[in-house]
């Protein structure tokens, strides 16, 4: 889904996403031919879900033991 939310978004052709591990980009491999486009009232209900969510939770460079 989170995939789908990007490669939705207005203006973005592309995802970059890192990996710690082989399994990891095995993974994220088999997930983009899971990716569809979502329509915009699913775009609304998502960024309505996520209205609250901390900053702390959605910045990966705030996340504890995150390389700076």
């Amino acid at each position: 889904l989170a995939m789908s939310f990007v490669l939705s978004l207005p203006g973005i052709h592309s995802l970059v996403l890192g990996s710690e591990k082989v399994e990891q980009v095995e993974q994220n491999a088999a997930l983009f031919e899971k990716i569809v486009q979502l329509s915009d009232a699913q775009m609304a209900e998502i960024r309505e879900n996520f209205l609250d969510t901390p900053r702390e939770v959605l910045l990966p460079s705030l996340w504890p033991n995150a390389m700076h």
